[in-house]
């Protein structure tokens, strides 16, 4: 196909599709092995949304004890360059240490950053950062401001503490 072609030519967007496409399975069925080869090589070229895919496939294949560190090297890719969920996925990791040294001020820094691009769970988390003073020093306007923002995109954790649950 054309698509194959292009991935072939060493065009990063093309080897992201198709590295999509296999993953999952709308060609011929799903095939991961074909897929993690063109993400990879279209996370090499750049492309934020392969290094996240990349960092996904990986991270569910959980083969290999050597994957948490890659893993974790692709999120932060794909997190450098403004994606979203990659930002979240950092903040979960520091704040549970997962793969990582539990770190809840470097959670922090990550939630903030998708919280600002809108992301309604890190909304939710940074409000109840900044309310509990954990990694950071304590806010009750910041808690108040994240709480709400994410309260207005339906989180209803965060209605759930807006309205006085503090184990919610």
């Amino acid at each position: 196909t054309w698509l194959r072609a292009a991935a072939e030519h060493n065009q990063a967007e093309a080897q992201f599709q198709l590295g999509e496409l296999y993953v999952r399975g709308t060609l011929l069925g799903p095939d991961n092995t074909q897929g993690l080869h063109w993400l990879h090589k279209a996370a090499d070229h750049g492309i934020r949304d392969a290094q996240f895919s990349l960092a996904e496939l990986l991270e569910r294949s959980n083969k290999n004890p050597n994957d948490a560190t890659t893993v974790l090297q692709w999120y932060q890719r794909a997190a450098e360059q403004n994606h979203t969920e990659a930002q979240f996925r950092l903040g979960e990791r520091y704040a549970k240490g997962n793969g990582v040294t539990l770190d809840h001020t470097e959670a922090a820094n990550w939630y903030q950053k998708a919280a600002l691009a809108g992301h309604p769970i890190a909304q939710y988390k940074l409000g109840v950062i900044y309310e509990d003073g954990v990694g950071i020093k304590r806010n009750p306007r910041e808690a108040n401001k994240w709480l709400n923002a994410a309260a207005r995109q339906g989180n209803a954790k965060a209605r759930l503490r807006l309205s006085g649950c503090r184990t919610c």
